[in-house]
C-alpha cells in the first residue's frame, strides 16, 4: 500500500524555507474506523483515494478477506497541527 506523505513532510518543507514551525498532536477519535463489512470499508478507501478500478477493488477485497477487521483501522486518529509565527521573533522590538 501507497502511504501518504505525513506532517513530517510539511514540517521539512517549511524548515527548507526558514519557517521554525511547531508541532502540537490532536488524539480524537478515527471517523473512518467502521469497517464492518466490505461495503464500509470500500467507501472508505474511496474517501481517501478516491475513485476505485475494477482491478483495484477486485484486489482490495482480497486483501480485506485476509484481514482482521477490527485491526484494519485503529479506534483513535492523531492528527498534526502545525503552526509558526508570521513575524520573525524581535522584528516588532
Amino acid at each position: 500500500m501507497v502511504e501518504l506523505p505525513n506532517y513530517i513532510y510539511a514540517l521539512n518543507v517549511l524548515y527548507q524555507m526558514g519557517i521554525y514551525a511547531q508541532v502540537d498532536f490532536i488524539r480524537g477519535p478515527n471517523c473512518q474506523q467502521d469497517n464492518s463489512t466490505y461495503a464500509r470499508f470500500e467507501e472508505n478507501v474511496k474517501w481517501s483515494f478516491g475513485t476505485l478500478s475494477d482491478e483495484e477493488r477486485e484486489r482490495l477485497y482480497r486483501w480485506y478477506q485476509q484481514q482482521d477487521v477490527s485491526a484494519i483501522a485503529p479506534p483513535i486518529r492523531d492528527w498534526a497541527l502545525i503552526y509558526w509565527d508570521s513575524v520573525p521573533l524581535g522584528a516588532t522590538s
